[in-house]
C-alpha cells in the first residue's frame, strides 16, 4: 500500500471518529449556546470583579420585567392578571408575580420599627444638627396637630417628632414604585403601569428553548391587550438573546445555502457535469463535519455566532477542490496524481498562511474569538487534507469540460487586460488611486463596542429601554465594587460613597442609586443617629420635653424619653438578608469572601464618557472602592488587539514578501501588489464612507492578505505551461470566495458585516488588479 493509501485511511478513521463524536454529541441533547455574556472573556485581574459580573449574571439572565399600562388601574390589573395566566404553569416560567401579598407598607413598617432610633436620612440628620430647639418643638408640635400633613405611622409615645414615619415616607417617595392596594404600579402622566416580575426557570438554555418562550411571551402580551392594556413593555436578557440566536440561525442557514448555491451554479456553468460539482463539495462536506464533530469536543458548548462565521470558510475550503477540478481545463490527459502534485505547493503555502491567520484569531482571550478562530482552523485543515488525499482517488476519471465559453472568456481577459509596465495610464490610475486612499485612510475611526459583537431586536432594545427608564433600572456591567476588611467598615465606605452619589444625583450625572447603606446604615451611624437625637431632642430639658409640656402629657413624654434611652438592637445586614423587603436588591450583597466583604452599588441613567471617567474618579479617592466598566473594559481591550494585529498585518506583510521574494526573485512584487493595493483602497473607501473600523476589520484585511496574495501567485504559476488552469482555477476561487465571505455582509450583526464587507472589497479588487501585475505569457 502507497504512502498516499495509508494516509488517505488514516484520514478516514479521523473523519470516522469526527462523526461519531458529533452524533453523540447530537443524541444527548446538546445545544448550542446563544447566552450574550458567554461572548465576555473572565477578569485575569480581579477575581472578586468576576464573581460581581457572575452574581449581576444570575440576577439579571432569569428576570423578566413586564409593565401592563392603562389609565385606569382596575383595567391595567385585570390585563395584568390575563397576562400572568397565560404565562403560569408553563415550561421555562419559575414564578410570575402580578400581586404583593400583604401591604408593602406594613412590612417595610414592622421590620424597621424596633430599629427606629437609629434610622435617619440624609436630610433629617442635617436638620437635626442646624435646626433651633425652637423650630424643632414648633414643628413637631404643628405636626402633631395638622390633619392633613404627612400620615403618622406609630404611636406618639414611639414616635413624637415623626421621624421614623417621614424616614419611611422619603425613602418610598425615593422609589419610582407605588403600591397602589395589592399592586406594584409605576406612574407616568395619566398611565398606570401594573409591574409584573417574571422568574424564569434553569431551562431556555437553547435556541428552541428561547424561541418557545419568547412566542409565550408574546402570545401573553396578546392576551393582556385583549383584555384591556394599551401598551405592554417587557425588559430582560431573553429577549435579547432569543432575538440574537433567530438572526443568527437565519443568517447562519441563508450564508451557507447561498455560498452553496452559488458555488453549484458556478461549477455546472463551468463543467456542465454534476462530478466535478460533488468532487469540489466533498472538502467542504468533510471540512464542515470535522469542525463541528471536533470542535463540540474542545468546547463545551459552541455558540451559534461560531456558526455564522464559521459558514463563511466554505468559500476559503472550496479553493482546494476548485484548484483541482480546474486541471481538467488542460489540453492535456488528465492524470489526477499529477494534479495533485501540481497543485501541492500552491495550496499548502495558502493553507498554511490562512491557518496562521485564525490561529491569530484563536490566540485572542475573547472566547467567542477563540471559538471562531478553532472552529475555522478545524474545517480549513479538515479539507484540505480532503482535497489532497481523497480527491485524486476519487476524480481518477473527469469528464472533458464541454463548455469552453467562461474559459475562453477569461483567456481573452487574460490577453487583453491592462498591465502594468505595459500601460502608463493604468500605472498612473494605480498610483493616484493608492495615494488618494492613502489620504482616506486617516479618516477611518475605530469603534470597538462589545455590544456589537450580537444584534438584538430593534423593539426588544425599544422597550428595554423605556423599561429602564420608568424604573430606573441599573446599568448592565457598570456598578462599584466596595470591598473592606469587616463588614462594619465595608458599610462605613459605602456610606462614604453614598454621600457622593447623592451629589450626584442631585447635579443630575445619574438619575439614581442602588446601595447596601440605604437599607442597613453602618453601626457607627446607627450610633451617630441614636446620639443626635437623643442630645437634640430627648435629653431632659431639650425639645420632647417641651413638646409634651406643651400638649399638657407629661407622662407620656416621659414614656417616650425611657423608649428611647433604653435604646435597640443595632440593624445588621443578616436580618435584612432574611426579610422579604431584601429581595430585589439581595444581588448588591456579595458577603464574605477571601479578600474579606464585598458589595455592589449599582447606578441607573449614565451616560456620556465623560460622566464614566468621573465615576472613576470617584473609585479612586474613594478607599476599597472599584469602578467597574465591564462593556467599557473589554471595548478597550479590543481596541489594543486592534492596534496589536495592525502590527501584525505589517508583519505578516513582511515575512509573506520575504517567501514572495525567495520564489520569485525580481517578480515577487507582481504576485504581492494586488493584494496589498486591494487592502489599500478598501481602507480608503472605508474611509471615504466614514465606515467605522474594528477588530473583524483588521482581521478581514489579515484574511484578505492571505487570500488575495493566492490569486497574484496563480497567475505567475502558469499551470505547466496551460495558463488557462491557473487563471480558471484562481477565478473560481475569488467568485466563490465573494459568494461565501461576501453575504457576510449581509448580516445583522455589525461585527460581521464590517468582516463581510472589509474581505468582499479587498478580495474583489485583488482578483481585478492580479491580471494587471501578471507576465504576457500567451
Amino acid at each position: 500500500m502507497s504512502r498516499w493509501r495509508l494516509a488517505a485511511c488514516a484520514w478516514g478513521v479521523v473523519v470516522l471518529l469526527s462523526v461519531v463524536a458529533l452524533l453523540q454529541r447530537l443524541s444527548t441533547g446538546a445545544a448550542f449556546e446563544t447566552r450574550l455574556l458567554a461572548l465576555l472573556p473572565e477578569s485575569v485581574e480581579n477575581p472578586l470583579i468576576d464573581r460581581a459580573l457572575e452574581r449581576v449574571s444570575e440576577a439579571g439572565s432569569k428576570q423578566v420585567v413586564i409593565l401592563v399600562g392603562h389609565s385606569e388601574l382596575q383595567t391595567a390589573s385585570r390585563a395584568a392578571d390575563a397576562l400572568g395566566a397565560h404565562l403560569e404553569g408553563h415550561a421555562g416560567i419559575g414564578r410570575v408575580v402580578t400581586k404583593q401579598s400583604g401591604d408593602l407598607g406594613n412590612a417595610a413598617q414592622d421590620f424597621y420599627f424596633p430599629y427606629r432610633y437609629g434610622l435617619l436620612t440624609p436630610g433629617q440628620r442635617e436638620r437635626l444638627r442646624q435646626e433651633p430647639e425652637e423650630g424643632l418643638v414648633q414643628q413637631a408640635v404643628e405636626r402633631i396637630y395638622n390633619p392633613v400633613g404627612p400620615p403618622r405611622l406609630t404611636a406618639l409615645d414611639e414616635d413624637p417628632f415623626g421621624l421614623f414615619s417621614e424616614a419611611l415616607l422619603e425613602t418610598a417617595s425615593d422609589s419610582p414604585f407605588r403600591p397602589e392596594g395589592d399592586r406594584l404600579v409605576v406612574r407616568e402622566g395619566r398611565t398606570r403601569w401594573v409591574v409584573v416580575f417574571v422568574e424564569l426557570s434553569e431551562s431556555g438554555a437553547s435556541l428552541a428553548e428561547q424561541s418557545a418562550l419568547l412566542d409565550l411571551f408574546q402570545t401573553a402580551t396578546r392576551a393582556a391587550q385583549e383584555a384591556g392594556a394599551r401598551e405592554v413593555l417587557h425588559a430582560g436578557f431573553i429577549f435579547h438573546a432569543a432575538a440574537a440566536a433567530r438572526q443568527a440561525q437565519h443568517e447562519m442557514s441563508t450564508i451557507g445555502l447561498g455560498s452553496l448555491l452559488g458555488i453549484m451554479a458556478l461549477m455546472l456553468l463551468t463543467f456542465r457535469s454534476p462530478k466535478p460539482l460533488l468532487l469540489a463539495a466533498l472538502p467542504i462536506a468533510v471540512g464542515c463535519v470535522v469542525a463541528l464533530g471536533l470542535g463540540q469536543l474542545i468546547f463545551p458548548r459552541l455558540h451559534l455566532l461560531t456558526l455564522v462565521f464559521g459558514s463563511s470558510i466554505i468559500g476559503v475550503a472550496v479553493d482546494y477542490g476548485f484548484l483541482f477540478v480546474a486541471g481538467r481545463a488542460s489540453e492535456r490527459p488528465w492524470d489526477a496524481q499529477r494534479r495533485r502534485v501540481e497543485i501541492l505547493p500552491s495550496v499548502a503555502m495558502a493553507v498554511g498562511t490562512s491557518l496562521l491567520a485564525y490561529a491569530v484569531l484563536a490566540s485572542l482571550p475573547f472566547p467567542i474569538l477563540r471559538q471562531m478562530g478553532v472552529f475555522a482552523m478545524l474545517g480549513l485543515a479538515a479539507a484540505w487534507l480532503t482535497a489532497l488525499l481523497w480527491l485524486p482517488a476519487a476524480g481518477a476519471t473527469l469528464p472533458q469540460m464541454s463548455a469552453r465559453l467562461l474559459p475562453a472568456l477569461l483567456l481573452w481577459a487574460k490577453q487583453h487586460w491592462p498591465r502594468v509596465g505595459e500601460s502608463r495610464l493604468l500605472t498612473f490610475a494605480l498610483a493616484a488611486a493608492a495615494v488618494l486612499c492613502g489620504v482616506s485612510m486617516t479618516r477611518l475611526k475605530s469603534n470597538n463596542d462589545i455590544r456589537s459583537f450580537y444584534a438584538s431586536s430593534p423593539d426588544a432594545v425599544r422597550q428595554g429601554q423605556r423599561v429602564e427608564q420608568l424604573l430606573r433600572l441599573p446599568s448592565t456591567g457598570q456598578f462599584f465594587l466596595v470591598s473592606a476588611p469587616t463588614e462594619e467598615e465595608l458599610l462605613q465606605r459605602d456610606e462614604q460613597l453614598s454621600g457622593r452619589l447623592l451629589q450626584a444625583r442631585r447635579d443630575g450625572w445619574i438619575s439614581d442609586f442602588q446601595a447596601m447603606s440605604r437599607f442597613v446604615p453602618s453601626q457607627k451611624r446607627q450610633k451617630e443617629n441614636w446620639q443626635l437625637e437623643w442630645e437634640r431632642l430627648y435629653k431632659p430639658g431639650t425639645a420632647a420635653s417641651r413638646v409634651f409640656k406643651a400638649l399638657d402629657a407629661s407622662e407620656t413624654g416621659e414614656i417616650a424619653q425611657r423608649k428611647m434611652q433604653s435604646g435597640t438592637l443595632p440593624l445588621l445586614p443578616g436580618a435584612w438578608l432574611q426579610s422579604p423587603l431584601s429581595g430585589p436588591f439581595r444581588s448588591l450583597w456579595l458577603g464574605q469572601g477571601s479578600q474579606g466583604f464585598s458589595e455592589l452599588i449599582t447606578l441607573s441613567g449614565l451616560q456620556g464618557d465623560s460622566m464614566m471617567h468621573a465615576l472613576e474618579q470617584v473609585a479612586k479617592a474613594s478607599p476599597g472602592v472599584v469602578w467597574v466598566d465591564h462593556v467599557g473594559a473589554l471595548s478597550a481591550l479590543m481596541s489594543r488587539f486592534q492596534t496589536r494585529l495592525t502590527r501584525l498585518m505589517v508583519l505578516g506583510y513582511a515575512v509573506v514578501a520575504l517567501l514572495l521574494f525567495a520564489r520569485y526573485r525580481g517578480s515577487s512584487w507582481r504576485a504581492l501588489a494586488p493584494a496589498l493595493l486591494g487592502c489599500i483602497f478598501t481602507a480608503g473607501l472605508f474611509g471615504a464612507l466614514k465606515v467605522e473600523c474594528n477588530l473583524f476589520c483588521i482581521f478581514g484585511f489579515l484574511l484578505s492578505l492571505d487570500m488575495g496574495v493566492d490569486y497574484g501567485i496563480y497567475l505567475q504559476e502558469t499551470g505547466a505551461g496551460d495558463f488557462r488552469v491557473s487563471f480558471l482555477g484562481a477565478s473560481l476561487s475569488a467568485v466563490a470566495t465573494l459568494l461565501s465571505f461576501g453575504l457576510l455582509a449581509l448580516s445583522q450583526t455589525p461585527a460581521l458585516r464590517t468582516f463581510g464587507l472589509t474581505v468582499l472589497f479587498s478580495i474583489g479588487a485583488a482578483w481585478l488588479l492580479a491580471p494587471c501585475f501578471s507576465k504576457r505569457t500567451v
